[in-house]
């Protein structure tokens, strides 16, 4: 290759890589300016980017930014129940844990409850936690994540390390095609009257969620809960569809670290609160009788039974001084009837 060959070469890569940065430069400050999830909040006008429809497919993704962004003191842990039905506003909590933020979500697992706690006190020191676990959530069954879940954009510590990793985890949200297109529809879908379900301290509002226009339903409301029994039949059969048989829980499965349970990671939480001194309040949510009656029509009604055991967590270093309110997490009914008696964990006294 003679000299003016080489020289057009390089020319003609400078020129594409200048034009990729241009064009990826142009792709992260449209990004950063509309803000489809919640990332910044830098510019938030009326008519332009106020409205985040984006945030409410995306919630694992908002709340690990709406994090950052309050700070918290006070959480809660847990899944739509928890999401919906605890008001962060109640004078049950501690008064100095301010400011408060409910990080519940819907189909929470208790691994990304504990990878949420630890991105919630990296941030800002937490003193109370409140976590609502589901009657299948205190299992030795395997903890898993759902798809939208990156721990890559959760802070595990403090150090410079993971402020780092976490930059990095931004860069690529803010540079993906996804981003982009989000970004898109939130500056077309600012003036389609969508309500906003969200309260600015992260707890679902009930009474505007639960009273929107549902297309389906709309049409016939039969037809919309038949969909949601089929949903709920299929997340209690397995992969193959098929109905799980009750030798199927004695056959052996493969071997996995106690600590990689749902159980363990209820006690990887109750162990991180002990350690930081944490006030950690845990109850038991209540499960609906219709969820009750798929479970038995599908065959899995033996698996609630041996959920009636009694499991525990046991913190042995635990100071005596509170050694005897967190010795024991019980997943009996008893300790769910006595969370039900106590004012500060009952239903009717956190609805908002």
């Amino acid at each position: 290759m003679d000299s003016s060959a080489a020289k057009t070469a390089k020319k003609y890569c400078l020129i594409a890589g200048l034009s990729a940065g241009l064009l990826l430069s142009c792709v992260l400050a449209f990004n950063t300016a509309v803000d489809p999830y919640g990332m910044y909040r830098l510019i938030e006008v009326k008519g332009f980017n106020l409205h985040k429809p984006a945030i409410y497919h995306r919630t694992r993704l908002f709340k690990a930014y709406d994090v950052r962004r309050i700070k918290p003191s006070a959480i809660v842990l847990g899944t739509s129940r928890s999401h919906v039905g605890l008001r962060m506003s109640h004078e049950g909590w501690d008064p100095t844990a301010t400011p408060r933020y409910n990080l519940a979500f819907d189909g929470a697992t208790t691994k990304e409850m504990y990878f949420y706690l630890r991105h919630a006190d990296a941030i800002h020191p937490i003193k109370q936690v409140v976590l609502g676990l589901d009657i299948y959530q205190p299992t030795l069954a395997p903890s898993s994540a759902r798809p939208d879940f990156d721990p890559e954009l959760l802070f595990e510590t403090r150090s410079l390390i993971s402020r780092l990793r976490v930059t990095l985890a931004d860069l690529k949200i803010l540079s993906s095609i996804n981003t982009l297109t989000a970004s898109v529809k939130t500056l077309w879908s600012q003036n389609d009257g969508e309500p906003e379900w969200f309260a600015a301290d992260g707890q679902r509002l009930g009474e505007v969620f639960f009273r929107r226009y549902e297309e389906d339903f709309q049409r016939s409301p039969r037809a919309y809960f038949d969909e949601i029994d089929r949903l709920e039949v299929g997340f209690k059969l397995d992969d193959s569809g098929q109905v799980p048989l009750k030798r199927a829980s004695h056959s052996p499965g493969p071997k996995m670290k106690a600590d990689e349970t749902s159980l363990g990671y209820i006690q990887r939480i109750v162990e991180f609160c002990r350690t930081r001194r944490i006030d950690l309040r845990i109850f038991i949510t209540p499960e609906h009788a219709h969820q009750m009656e798929i479970s038995a029509a599908v065959g899995a009604w033996h698996s609630i039974e041996k959920r009636n055991a009694t499991s525990y967590v046991y913190c042995p270093k635990t100071p005596p001084s509170t050694r005897a309110s967190r010795r024991f997490l019980s997943t009996t009914s008893a300790d769910t009837t006595q969370s039900r008696r106590n004012p500060f964990l009952s239903q009717a006294a956190w609805r908002r």
